[in-house]
């Protein structure tokens, strides 16, 4: 088996495409952030009537860290070669002190070109994490595949080859004929068409616990993330540079926080964002679905009662700011009692992230998302009430991590209409799928649904 890892080119390229009913969105591709992996998968797998088949796959890892791939293999029942579109879902495997791996199992209906999958075989590809002086990632290093018995088989690898952009350019007409919009955005190299705008201007507001002991790893993962996917943002859409302020390390507290809501000052065509990660809670007479913020760094001297907000009650002094879009989304537990953010599995992940400065951003969908005629709010809770909310220390918190994914699809992607009630449902069911691949209890998964409102609600 050949295992080969290239540095990438740049160039840019951009794609999507909407398969079975489930959203499949190609990114943008540069010298300075990958969006997204695209990988040469070529293996060898005995199909149902017993003989060997050499399956050929383009496969797209995309940011959330699930897949979409292409498959070309020779059917000789049919005496035709075919071309499948499959679509992977991440699902941890086994962790011990040797190897932690991954696989991307197959999810949905194989999607044929030609009209006909009876002859597909279904399979997973392995992946294994490494690292490097960058960090640590996941490298595919198998497929297994399932034989006549639905028994899982290891195929006969021959090459996993992780493409730059050349590279992909030289093996894309052998999946996409040249009229595919895949292959006809991988043309479009040059800079979109995007003026600057000077009368829209982001205003975030960032708070963490990063210093907690139990939450801070993944406090500090996520407000990286978020600080950094709405900076690249604004800098691709060319409007004036965000006003940012965080909330963290030693200055964490209700008072920054409140000083932070009352400092903001958005005008009537802004974008307006308060993210919080960190220890989250209810007490028993909250009405309301959403949870509370814990403010507090000293449990003995600082009584819960006196250091908390309420996420619905920041987003109605935020919302009564005015601006053109507000966001408020906490990620954080919502249980009686502040408890740690549940610790599960990592998750697969492009091997760069993406969205950074260097990246194309699709206007259309910037615009419909955060720049519509018709003032936008929208509250997020990542857990509903009485649920603690998930997440590893490699990545962060679970739906936070599924959020910036799916922002970074649409923002990355081409125009396919995009609503955030579909980002935040797609968000929604990712995060309580990864949630669910934990045990909180020997034979019970975890739960975790996260609770939002928009208005509009379209």
């Amino acid at each position: 088996m050949q295992t080969i890892i290239f540095s990438c080119s740049p160039r840019s390229l951009l794609g999507a495409k909407r398969v079975a009913g489930i959203l499949i969105a190609c990114f943008l591709l540069s010298a300075t952030a990958v969006a997204q992996d695209f990988y040469l998968l070529k293996f060898k797998l005995v199909d149902r009537n017993g003989l060997s088949v050499t399956y050929t796959s383009l496969l797209t890892l995309q940011p959330d860290g699930n897949a979409v791939s292409r498959t070309v293999y020779y059917d000789s029942s049919l005496n035709a070669q075919r071309r499948i579109t499959q679509n992977f879902l991440d699902s941890a495997g086994p962790a011990n002190s040797e190897v932690h791996k991954q696989y991307l199992v197959p999810t949905g209906e194989p999607d044929s070109q030609d009209d006909d999958v009876t002859g597909f075989v279904p399979h997973r590809i392995v992946f294994e994490k490494k690292s490097d002086s960058g960090g640590t990632f996941y490298s595919p290093v198998g497929i297994d595949y399932l034989d006549r018995k639905q028994q899982w088989q290891t195929a006969e690898t021959d090459s996993l080859v992780l493409l730059t952009f050349t590279d992909l350019m030289g093996v894309v007409l052998t999946f996409y004929n040249s009229a595919d919009p895949f292959y006809q955005h991988l043309l479009t190299d040059g800079d979109r068409d995007i003026k600057p705008t000077s009368n829209v201007k982001l205003y975030l507001i960032a708070v963490s616990n990063t210093l907690d002991s139990t939450v801070g790893p993944l406090a500090t993962k996520d407000s990286q993330s978020v600080v950094q996917t709405f900076r690249d943002m604004a800098k691709a859409a060319k409007i004036p540079p965000p006003s940012i302020i965080t909330v963290s390390a030693s200055r964490f507290s209700k008072k920054a926080v409140d000083a932070a809501i009352n400092q903001v000052r958005p005008g009537k065509n802004d974008i307006l964002v308060f993210y919080y990660s960190g220890h989250g809670f209810r007490f028993d007479k909250d009405t309301v679905p959403f949870a509370r913020m814990s403010l507090r760094t000293n449990k003995k001297k600082q009584p819960l009662e006196l250091n908390n907000l309420s996420l619905d009650d920041v987003y109605k002094r935020l919302l009564s700011k005015g601006a053109r879009f507000t966001l408020v989304l906490g990620d954080c537990c919502n249980t009686l009692v502040p408890t740690p953010s549940g610790l599960g599995n990592d998750l697969l992940r492009p091997r760069k992230d993406g969205g950074r400065a260097g990246l194309q951003l699709n206007p259309d969908v910037f615009k419909t998302l955060f720049l519509s005629p018709q003032r936008r709010s929208i509250l997020v809770s990542s857990a509903e009430a009485g649920q603690k909310s998930w997440g590893n220390e490699d990545v962060g918190s679970y739906y936070t991590f599924c959020f910036m994914g799916q922002l970074k699809k649409w923002l990355y992607g081409a125009a396919l209409n995009p609503t955030w009630p579909l980002l935040l449902k797609d968000t929604k069911d990712e995060a309580a799928l990864k949630a669910k691949g934990v045990e909180c209890e020997p034979n019970v998964r975890c739960k975790q649904y996260a609770v939002a409102k928009q208005v509009p609600n379209d």
